[in-house]
């Protein structure tokens, strides 16, 4: 679980280092940087919301490359979480039951723990 943790904490920050960017080269508002960054980032294009400078198109570039690349990133890496501990639990039963089924001649003893022995 460390993997999708650490890739959402990555992607926290793209958000807010695009926020502050916007904050600095267009003289835009917090919430306006992080709108502009998170609609950037997740490709919707609703449109911009501030006219930008050159350098805040420059910049929108930059983190279309590296925040679209990080945000498909961080869904592969959360998907492959969620399947792989699916995947390792289905498979675990599966070869518990072939363990069991190989199993013959045997007793099963129940309650013989801690205090089944007293």
């Amino acid at each position: 679980m460390q993997k999708p943790l650490r890739a959402v904490l990555l992607l926290s920050l793209i958000l807010i280092v695009g926020a502050f960017g916007y904050m600095v080269l267009e003289d835009s508002t917090f919430i306006d940087g992080l709108y502009m960054t998170l609609i950037t980032i997740s490709t919707v294009g609703y449109g911009e919301v501030v006219h930008l400078s050159p350098y805040g198109r420059i910049f929108t570039m930059a983190l279309i490359l590296v925040g679209v690349g990080f945000v498909m990133f961080v869904f592969t890496k959360i998907t492959e979480a969620v399947v792989e501990g699916r995947l390792q639990a289905v498979y675990g039963r599966l070869n518990m039951k072939k363990k069991v089924a190989e199993l013959s001649g045997h007793y099963i003893v129940c309650g013989f723990g801690r205090i089944g022995q007293v």
